[in-house]
């Protein structure tokens, strides 16, 4: 995938103005691959920006539709 964790942090960087951790980039790395992943993390850690970056990722690709299971 042309999908490295620094082009991840950049995207999430520009339309988020936050730094994703790494545990966010591979969770939604997963996710976009269309694996089935468990994301676990305290409250207020950032679970669901992992979401939105999968999100990112598909607009940057210009992709119409994207499956995620939830």
């Amino acid at each position: 995938s042309h999908w490295t964790d620094d082009k991840i942090r950049e995207v999430v960087q520009k339309k988020f103005s936050v730094r994703a951790y790494y545990f966010q980039i591979q969770v939604a790395q997963a996710i976009y691959s269309g694996k089935n992943i468990i994301g676990y993390a305290p409250t207020g850690a950032g679970k669901t920006l992992s979401f939105w970056i999968a999100m990112l990722m598909a607009k940057e690709d210009k992709m119409k539709r994207h499956k995620v299971t939830v």
